[in-house]
């Protein structure tokens, strides 16, 4: 939640910006040339004030896409392409998102260009969302690896 303001993603592929205390939808985000069923919550890095919302919502597809959307209006900032599909919730951390995929690739993003500025190559599918703490970047395999990235 941002402010009254709430981002889902469902099933179908269609992202939802709902006001919480109206139950309207703000706006909606849908592509229908792409099969683009969603599973995880989104991250966004945004704030809410004077009624208006700003900032961006990454949200990850089960076709592989990785999309920034303008949390002011839906539309799509950057589309990234993982070569795995990525079923864990994205973060994001120092101004980008972080992912794993099911090949195991951890993957950096640019917030606001949506290049990949890092990868790291774990043993192992990535099935669920990083967990981030006191400068600390944890990921974990279905084959119980573990590997935790920053400041020691």
């Amino acid at each position: 939640m941002i402010g009254k303001i709430a981002i889902v993603p469902t099933q179908p592929g269609v992202v939802l910006a709902i006001d919480v205390e109206t139950e309207k939808v703000v706006w909606s985000y849908s592509d229908s040339s792409q099969s683009s069923d969603m599973r995880a919550s989104p991250a966004s890095l945004g704030k809410y004030e004077n009624n208006t919302l700003s900032g961006i919502s990454v949200v990850a597809t089960r076709n592989r896409r990785l999309l920034g959307l303008d949390l002011s209006n839906g539309k799509v900032l950057w589309e990234s392409i993982l070569k795995k599909r990525a079923d864990g919730s994205p973060i994001i951390c120092s101004d980008r998102a972080w992912i794993g995929a099911l090949d195991g690739s951890i993957y950096a993003i640019d917030l606001k260009s949506g290049e990949e500025t890092w990868s790291y190559q774990m043993s192992g599918q990535i099935l669920a969302s990083p967990a981030v703490s006191n400068e600390k970047l944890i990921f974990a395999t279905e084959k119980g690896s573990v590997i935790c990235f920053g400041a020691k």
